[in-house]
């Protein structure tokens, strides 16, 4: 299987874009769904999702309401956790597919736990969390990585393109992309670090909401990173990281293909 690798650190350019092509002031928030009770970010040891609706991106949309598509296409799902330096340092965790734009998928839990990382690598893979200032993990030797969603034109054995979980929501004045990252921890820990700002790698100016607390339980957890560009920001991204306990309308989180090629 080769995978055609591009930045692991997902968060979608798209909202910086946004600002820049139409008025926010003309795109509100989409109604949010009501009825859901609120689902835990603590999933155990067990990672599996059956039959949820795909959409793909709209690059061209000029309103919040039509960013997502609905998709009813097929691809298979390769799920990954990254295991050192080298863009091939990576091993297969899961599998799964998109079927008439559903997609199912398991993660093996055997794979994941022989797959696991310390914190220091961890930070190095997925740098969103050295957007904080000092960040560290208690106890400091816990094991943990994160699941990657790689897609597969059925047949094929080149991606692309990744699948997330996010929303995109406005007001009159802002937009924001919250993505869900899935991480396994080999025990309960808490990570930590301050608030931050700066400028990051030469692309946009940035601060952090507040510090960082979060609170890590053994197995999968669904952590939301967000970040938001403003007309008031001065140019700058707001980005947060938290758990949301529980996290309520959790169907407002839609499984995007953000194809690629």
């Amino acid at each position: 299987m080769v995978i055609k690798m591009y930045n692991i650190n997902k968060l979608s350019a798209v909202a910086a874009a946004f600002i820049i092509v139409f008025s926010l002031a003309a795109c509100p928030t989409p109604p949010a769904t009501t009825g859901e009770t609120g689902d835990s970010p603590y999933l155990g040891e067990t990672l599996s999702i059956s039959g949820q609706p795909v959409w793909k991106y709209n690059r061209y949309a000029t309103k919040i309401s039509k960013v997502h598509t609905p998709y009813e296409g097929n691809h298979d799902i390769g799920v990954f956790a990254y295991t050192g330096k080298n863009k091939s340092d990576i091993e297969y965790v899961g599998e799964g597919e998109i079927k008439n734009g559903f997609i199912t998928f398991s993660v093996n839990n055997n794979d994941i736990k022989n797959s696991l990382v310390d914190w220091d690598m961890l930070c190095y893979l997925f740098d969103y969390w050295t957007l904080w200032e000092n960040t560290e993990i208690t106890p400091s030797d816990t094991k943990l990585n994160a699941a990657a969603f790689w897609a597969y034109p059925v047949g094929e054995d080149k991606s692309n393109g990744m699948v997330d979980r996010q929303q995109i929501t406005g007001t009159s004045s802002t937009i924001t992309d919250e993505t869900i990252l899935y991480i396994y921890a080999e025990k309960d820990c808490s990570i930590s670090g301050g608030k931050n700002q700066g400028y990051r790698n030469g692309k946009y100016y940035y601060y952090t909401e507040s510090s960082l607390n979060l609170s890590l339980k053994r197995g999968w957890n669904m952590i939301c990173i967000s970040e938001t560009y403003g007309t008031n920001y001065n140019g700058s991204a707001r980005f947060s990281l938290i758990i949301r306990d529980p996290i309520m309308n959790i169907v407002n989180y839609k499984w995007i293909l953000n194809d690629i090629r």
